[in-house]
């Protein structure tokens, strides 16, 4: 019997800086959408204050275990009934910093659990 190895995608964050992210080997320098599996896409909300659950209607498609809203250096929450809404849902849905956000995905990946992260910069 022969074992032929699948490629691993490896979206481990290696690196953070105020601008910019390490994901693997690429260098991504705007905020993003990110799976275990995949980069989803460019994130492009940046008032967190003013954020609404149909700012999320793509991302809870996909039925995370727990959404990470990493909201720049600082944390920032966003309004109170986007979180209620989130937990109407069944959706995890955990507001930090964004290197928070980063030192959390990784540690939840490691589990093999399904977070979606929103990593966004000032």
């Amino acid at each position: 019997m022969q074992f032929t190895k699948e490629p691993i995608l490896d979206l481990t964050i290696k690196e953070i800086d105020a601008k910019s992210i390490k994901i693997g080997d690429k260098q991504i320098n705007h905020s993003i959408v990110l799976s275990p599996t995949k980069i989803i896409g460019k994130w492009s909300r940046n008032n967190v204050k003013k954020l609404t659950l149909d700012d999320f209607k793509n991302i809870i498609t996909i039925t995370p275990d727990i959404i990470l809203l990493g909201t720049g250096k600082n944390l920032i929450f966003p309004p109170r009934e986007l979180i209620f809404q989130m937990a109407k849902l069944d959706i995890g849905f955990e507001v930090m910093s964004t290197q928070a956000a980063c030192r959390t995905f990784n540690l939840l990946i490691s589990e093999y659990r399904e977070p979606i992260a929103i990593l966004m910069f000032d």
